[in-house]
């Protein structure tokens, strides 16, 4: 239909063109046709022919996706309902796990060509340069982001918001060494969500974040003094979230069987179907494969 759209307005300009400036015809032919067809084509690169999620039952304006982190699945996953809620009109807000401090260097990425030199200066903040590498700044997540940039340059109504607080967020201690509460965390997540619905109140807001921060359960379920992002959004808006289940497979996540952390692909059991109370739709990915990091890529 939006093909349909641009070559009906590639007409009517030929048709305001004079005769007399004939020798202009067939350039400005040359470059209408040209830009229908490349903006076709980047959306066909970018997205998949089919989809999982079924759009028709989404009735929120926020749709929360819990995932493990560290794979290539989940990130598809998220970028095919991005691109499933684009075919069906509706413009998206991708929102993403990422500190809100590197939001500048994210939006000068997607206003960028998308060159090696465009991502190595987006890896740059200390999200991507971290010790520990949790899976959130893995080369599937780079991926996702460079597939909204290409949306976006082919005309799409896609955003993409870093929703995690940020690297800087512990306060400084009074007397005593205190420790960090976890819940500002999900509260922090929260506002951040419910500031972009405010501000783009057409957009649908699609979040994907780890499990943990995904239960709609009231508290933790280790820890009572503290609830979830989705609990607390779920608190101020209606939303809907997405259960993703797997055959089995490699996720790159960091464990501590020790003193210290040890980083790389972990093999995990299956992840069995299923759709509980707190969930509105149970998808399944298949086998899960690794996602290294970003900063892998340049070592």
């Amino acid at each position: 239909m939006k093909a349909f759209f641009r070559l009906t307005a590639c007409a009517a300009l030929l048709f305001l063109i004079p005769i007399s400036m004939k020798k202009f015809l067939k350039l400005a032919l040359s470059v209408c046709i040209s830009g229908l067809f490349t903006t076709a084509s980047a959306d066909e690169l970018v997205c998949p022919k089919e989809g999982k999620f079924p759009v028709a039952e989404l009735k929120t304006r926020v749709l929360v996706i819990g995932e493990t982190h560290g794979s290539n699945e989940y990130p598809a996953f998220a970028k095919s309902v991005v691109c499933q809620l684009l075919a069906a009109n509706k413009p998206v807000i991708l929102g993403l796990e990422i500190p809100e401090n590197e939001q500048a260097a994210i939006n000068h990425y997607l206003q960028s060509s998308g060159t090696a030199e465009d991502r190595r200066a987006l890896q740059k903040g200390k999200f991507w340069q971290g010790r520990i590498q949790d899976g959130r700044s893995s080369v599937a997540m780079f991926g996702l982001i460079d597939a909204v940039r290409k949306l976006k340059q082919a005309g799409q109504k896609v955003l993409l918001a870093a929703f995690d607080i940020s690297d800087d967020y512990k306060p400084v201690r009074l007397e005593k060494n205190e420790p960090f509460s976890i819940g500002r965390v999900d509260g922090e997540m929260t506002l951040n969500i419910i500031d972009r619905l405010r501000q783009y109140p057409e957009y649908t807001y699609v979040a994907l974040v780890g499990s943990n921060h995904a239960s709609r359960g009231k508290h933790y379920p280790n820890n009572p003094d503290f609830s979830p992002m989705a609990y607390l959004l779920s608190q101020r808006e209606p939303i809907q979230t997405v259960y993703l289940s797997h055959q089995g497979g490699e996720f790159w996540v960091c464990r501590k069987p020790g003193e210290q952390f040890v980083c790389g692909p972990h093999n995990y059991s299956a992840r069995e179907t299923k759709i509980s109370a707190q969930d509105d739709f149970s998808i399944e990915l298949g086998k899960v494969t690794a996602s290294p990091p970003l900063i892998s890529l340049d070592q």
